[in-house]
């Protein structure tokens, strides 16, 4: 009785019905297993390919530089009521997020977090602020260079200094008229 059913399942299995369809069993594996490997590899491993003439998706490489050379975090929080300009901020952050573990970033609602509005001074919708140690930066409107410029403020170590010229029929740094230079000297 084995026998017979041994037999039976192995004329069956040379039939060209069994062969086909083994054949599609097995492509169909192989597909289904080509993808869940592309897709993986995708997510660990993502990378963005810009193709436009003038790099238009693309950081600059002077905000490559800047962002690959940070020693200490930075966050970026944007503050953004609702969905304009949100979807710019966020592609803009990720691509500096891509370039350094260092950069960090968070989307706030000023409607829904109003004690953290406050606390970072937060006028307006689209504002963002640069925060790098105790130093930090308020910024309107979004962009690349605006972005970097606050970057390499507060991570800049050293103060400027600013000289004034004396003796030679300059303006008095003292003077408080309206000809005086108190307040840029303050």
């Amino acid at each position: 009785m084995v026998d017979g059913v041994v037999s039976t399942v192995r004329a069956s299995l040379k039939t060209r019905r069994a062969r086909y369809g083994g054949a599609a069993g097995l492509t169909v594996s192989l597909v289904v297993g080509i993808l869940i490997l592309t897709n993986f590899l995708n997510f660990r491993y993502h990378e963005r390919l810009d193709l436009t003439e003038n790099q238009v998706y693309s950081l600059s490489e002077q905000s490559r530089k800047v962002v690959e050379n940070l020693t200490s975090d930075i966050q970026i929080i944007g503050f953004f009521r609702g969905e304009p300009g949100r979807a710019g901020f966020e592609d803009l952050v990720k691509q500096y997020r891509t370039v350094s573990s260092r950069v960090w970033y968070e989307i706030v609602d000023p409607d829904e977090e109003p004690g953290k509005t406050s606390q970072y001074e937060i006028q307006r919708n689209a504002q963002l602020v640069v925060l790098g140690g105790a130093k930090r930066e308020i910024m309107d409107n979004v962009d690349e260079q605006k972005l970097t410029s606050a970057i390499i403020k507060i991570t800049r170590e050293e103060e400027k200094v600013v000289y004034f010229l004396e003796g030679h029929g300059e303006r008095d740094t003292s003077d408080t008229e309206s000809e005086g230079l108190t307040v840029a000297r303050q």
